[in-house]
């Protein structure tokens, strides 16, 4: 702006320009001109490294600036979408994208439970959303997550898979499952901690 090289400016004199901008926390709010940097911006204040496991455990952290390309892939779907625009119409587009932005955006089941419910930012205990659901840990320490939803069809070879045939129509069924949730969930920690993760490998592939 000190200069008459912002957007406004530009655009009164070249009706066509595309104009894309990146920042930290948008282009509104009272953090609109506070730098930003990925793992504080988007990680932190998005919410996305609360610890699934435990809230009172130090969060997770993404090993690379995992927001710097999610907000890069934002701001490149903007600037395609105003690509066609000007070629159409001749008209030039300004358009944002903010760490913070792009990190509520894919997080915004969390948030969205959150502010329903009035709870913290977090993802609860391990199974919170189902015991075959989350991270589990083999004999040899390595960690590893299990998602499966078609609990009538995976259920009960699960509840096969480790010895506990009689509950195999208990394990077909969410709700009844979630009854016991920690129990059952203990059931398969037992197990796995029993197993190496080569063995368990070949056992998932089995099912």
């Amino acid at each position: 702006k000190k200069f008459g090289l912002d957007y406004e400016t530009l655009s009164a004199r070249y009706p066509a320009l595309i104009w894309g901008h990146i920042n930290g926390y948008g282009v509104a709010g009272p953090m609109a001109e506070e730098p930003g940097f990925d793992n504080v911006s988007y990680w932190a204040y998005g919410g996305l490294i609360t610890n699934p496991a435990d809230p009172s455990e130090m969060p997770g952290r993404s090993p690379f600036g995992g927001g710097d390309v999610m907000t890069g892939y934002v701001l490149a779907s903007a600037l395609a979408a105003c690509l066609y625009q000007q070629a159409v119409q001749g008209k030039g587009e300004c358009v944002y994208a903010s760490l913070y932005a792009t990190a509520c955006w894919q997080n915004s089941c969390v948030i969205q439970r959150s502010a329903i419910l009035g709870d913290k930012l977090t993802m609860g205990k391990p199974g919170a959303l189902g015991p075959l659901d989350g991270f589990f840990r083999s004999k040899d320490s390595v960690w590893f997550t299990l998602g499966i939803m078609d609990y009538p069809k995976i259920g009960p070879r699960m509840a096969h898979l480790i010895g506990q045939d009689d509950l195999m129509e208990v394990f077909s069924d969410r709700n009844r499952l979630m009854e016991n949730r920690d129990a059952n969930r203990a059931l398969l920690e037992e197990f796995f901690l029993d197993h190496t993760w080569a063995e368990l490998d070949q056992m998932f592939t089995g099912i």
